[in-house]
């Protein structure tokens, strides 16, 4: 929500099924910000909070929508976050 308002790409997802049947992959670069500005850490609000819930996207999608989450900086931990936040499989990450 953007002041209290959804985004046009929002509403779209939301209530129009052929507009959605119409995605068939999501690519995230800059992946990282998931973790990095998207995530609380040590007790400070998350900085684009809208980044943490990119894997919200995945539930409202037809199943089987590819995504693709790019970054140069995938230290492990945040490749992990990543992964769990993206609900994406193990054997679905490639280097």
């Amino acid at each position: 929500m953007f002041n209290g308002h959804l985004p046009r790409l929002a509403r779209l997802i939301r209530h129009d099924r052929a507009f959605t049947q119409r995605i068939k992959r999501v690519h995230v670069d800059e992946a990282h910000n998931i973790y990095t500005a998207g995530l609380s850490h040590h007790g400070e609000e998350a900085f684009r909070p809208a980044y943490g819930k990119l894997g919200e996207l995945r539930v409202l999608l037809c199943k089987g929508t590819s995504f693709q989450a790019l970054s140069a900086t995938f230290p492990p931990h945040i490749l992990s976050t990543v992964r769990r936040e993206l609900m994406m499989l193990p054997n679905h990450i490639s280097f």
